[in-house]
Parts: C-alpha cells; sequence; structure tokens
C-alpha cells in the first residue's frame, strides 16, 4: 500500500462509487462529466506510478496544461472542454489524464522521458491547433516534468510542473 493518502482520504475502492455520482466529488464536476478522472485520484495513481519507477527503475513523466486566464476572469468551460478533448485523444493507452488544480489538465506518461514528454506536449499541442476554431482562440501553457523518482511525493512532482507553468508566458 502506497504511503501517499490522496487530500480527500477516499480508498480506491470508492473510485466506481464516485464515477456513478459525479456531484459528490471535490472540484470542478463538470471536467468528471467530460471523462476527466478526479483530482484525488490523480494523485493516488500518480503516488502509485512513483513508486512502481523506483522500484523498478522505469521512467516516468508527467505533463500539466493550463489555459492563460486574465486576473479575474471566468473560467471559460467550453474551450477546457476542448483541451480536455485533446488531451484524451493524443494519451497512449498507458497514460492516464485528469484534472488537477482548478482547470489544469494532467497527463500522467508512465515509462516516458523528457524527450517523450516533450513529443506528448507537441501531439496536445497540435490537435488543439486542429480544433482552435472550436476553442475561440483561447491560448494554454504546457509544462513537463521528468524523472519524477526524484521528488517525494506525488505532490511534489505536481507542484513542480506547476511552479514551471507559472513562469510561462
Amino acid at each position: 500500500m502506497p504511503k501517499f493518502l490522496p487530500k480527500h482520504q477516499h480508498d480506491v475502492r470508492d473510485a466506481e462509487a464516485e464515477a456513478a455520482e459525479p456531484h459528490r466529488l471535490g472540484g470542478p464536476e463538470v471536467l468528471q462529466d467530460r471523462g476527466l478522472l478526479a483530482e484525488w485520484y490523480v494523485l493516488y495513481r500518480l503516488q502509485e506510478e512513483v513508486e512502481r519507477s523506483r522500484r523498478a527503475g522505469h521512467l516516468l513523466s508527467i505533463a500539466i496544461f493550463s489555459p492563460m486566464l486574465l486576473d479575474g476572469e471566468d473560467i471559460p468551460w467550453e474551450k477546457v472542454f476542448a483541451g480536455t478533448s485533446a488531451a484524451k485523444s493524443t494519451a497512449r493507452s498507458t497514460d492516464f489524464v485528469g484534472w488537477i488544480d482548478g482547470p489544469n489538465i494532467i497527463a500522467v506518461l508512465p515509462d516516458v522521458d523528457e524527450i517523450g514528454a516533450s513529443a506528448a506536449i507537441r501531439r496536445w499541442q497540435n490537435e488543439m491547433w486542429l480544433k482552435s476554431t472550436s476553442v475561440g482562440g483561447m491560448k494554454w501553457r504546457a509544462s513537463s516534468v521528468s524523472d519524477i523518482a526524484q521528488f517525494e511525493t506525488a505532490h511534489d512532482a505536481v507542484q513542480a510542473a506547476i511552479d514551471i507553468l507559472s513562469q510561462a508566458v
């Protein structure tokens, strides 16, 4: 059993029950309605992947996509949904995609190095460019962090990626 406990103290067995009742989940329920994994579950699964990566010496990366919003601007959920669709359609079968820290989209990329994470971001950006008419030209930022096993917890790895995002213009 991993040392990490999700901040909501849920058990993995609750995932199916909560997926059936997205209104019970903390955070933007509307993202679960669009097929994204809940934040607590993404962090739980990411921590499992971190521990697997350490044990087996496998690579592990994450990529985070964030809409660029002006201060005080409402989140344009329809545009976020297009980003969600792009992230899911470009993910490999071994990746998992969810939401984290508000409207940010996270892709967990097992067995992927820094170059592979950059390639995943480019695939997502290309898909977003193809969908640009449906998203009204919304700008997105993206960052990735590789060698996740170096971090103590999944939270630390995600925070590192968010810190990189905050520096992106």
